[in-house]
């Protein structure tokens, strides 16, 4: 049985692969539609979450929502000169809120949970060499004015050292997983497009 947007779909990665060669007017109808389909998704979206989170508790009697919905009407209010002003209440409860929430995010994902999961019981050879690639790093990131402390100079310049070394196996290992999942997708973009046409099973 032919599946019909199965098809279409695989046209359009055929197109986007024209532009390999060169950008073409198949490559522009390829990304001007999914520019259109992601808008019109995005609307959609939008007025789903409108309709879900203001309209609907509105209707139920959620007086706490017309807060809210003011808030909401304020934030139009600085394409009229003289009621300008009021788009700052918006404004700030959403910079406010955003605010809260990124740092709260933030210092408990890149900070707390970095922190927790390095304290490792060294009963174990991988978290022995987990917690000497941690100490290393750190000693890479560490200045020290070895002015004041001679004796520190030797053992610190080598700990940083090792420390380097352990990022660049790092940030090798990242690049070859990036560099492998992108061919992991263009081989999935061309294996679609082989079932589209009937040429793999």
């Amino acid at each position: 049985m032919i599946d019909i947007m199965m098809i279409i779909g695989a046209i359009l990665i055929i197109f986007v692969f024209t532009y390999v060669y060169k950008e073409n007017p198949l490559y522009r109808f390829a990304e001007h539609c999914m520019v259109g389909v992601a808008t019109s998704v995005a609307f959609i979206a939008s007025y789903k979450t409108i309709v879900d989170v203001l309209i609907s508790p509105l209707l139920r009697g959620d007086v706490a929502t017309l807060l809210l919905l003011i808030l909401s009407i304020a934030l139009f209010a600085r394409y009229v000169k003289q009621y300008s002003w009021l788009v700052r209440w918006p404004l700030a409860v959403i910079a406010g809120a955003g605010i809260g929430v990124a740092v709260r995010g933030a210092a408990k994902a890149q900070i707390l949970d970095q922190v927790t999961a390095s304290m490792l019981k060294l009963n174990d050879i991988n978290n022995v060499i987990l917690f000497i690639f941690v100490i290393c790093v750190l000693g890479y990131f560490l200045y020290v004015d070895y002015s004041k402390w001679p004796v520190l100079e030797g053992t610190l310049s080598k700990i940083g050292t090792l420390g380097k070394y352990f990022l660049m196996i790092y940030f090798g290992a990242q690049f070859a997983t990036a560099a492998v999942y992108r061919v992991s997708l263009l081989i999935g973009q061309i294996q679609y497009v082989m079932r589209a046409f009937g040429l793999l099973p």
